[in-house]
């Protein structure tokens, strides 16, 4: 049985909270606003100029979680969060950083999941330039959805995107129990 487009939403929306309640911790946003994009598949875009990603599977079920940045945003944060500008300018480190933020939020992804009694597995971040998503592979499970967000706060912007896909539609219902993120602890960072 497939789940409704309502259902579908309602759990798009438990990863929405999860993922803008913890980024604004990292990114030092107060009060960051975070809207829904509509994509096209047919249309092949570069969201932005880089990209970290982490994979959440098992043999039947994928997790795609990709976190879209560019250097210039990032470096005014960098230089706040660390009060340094020599780490502003390493872009070694900036991408260490969304990596680690990837990593992060990957890891709360799966917690969230595995309440579901779902269990995966979980990739290193991986990083690479916007363009590199469109040649990445697309998953053929046949089952899924995904959705992308753009979250801002004054002159800051970021986008972030999960896909679902499983061969097995019982999965994805098994998603429906998803309820109530909440953060419930602090989130240590280097």
């Amino acid at each position: 049985m497939e789940i409704t487009k309502k259902e579908e939403e309602d759990i798009l929306k438990e990863f929405e909270k999860l993922i803008s309640s913890n980024i604004g911790d990292y990114l030092l946003l107060k009060d960051p606003k975070v809207e829904t994009l509509v994509l096209h598949d047919e249309e092949e875009k570069v969201l932005s100029n880089w990209i970290t990603f982490v994979l959440l599977t098992n043999p039947n079920f994928s997790l795609y979680f990709k976190f879209y940045y560019n250097h210039s945003i990032l470096k005014k944060i960098i230089t706040i969060v660390f009060k340094d500008n020599d780490k502003a300018t390493d872009i070694h480190f900036m991408n260490d950083y969304m990596k680690e933020l990837s990593n992060t939020l990957g890891g709360r992804l799966n917690e969230l999941i595995r309440t579901t009694g779902i269990e995966l597995i979980m990739s290193s971040p991986f990083i690479a330039t916007g363009f590199d998503d469109i040649f990445l592979e697309k998953d053929k499970k046949p089952h899924g959805f995904k959705s992308t967000w753009k979250i801002e706060e004054n002159q800051y912007s970021f986008l972030f995107s999960i896909e679902l896909k499983s061969n097995d539609t019982e999965e994805i219902e098994r998603l429906k129990g998803i309820k109530g993120y909440e953060e419930q602890d602090e989130i240590d960072f280097f």
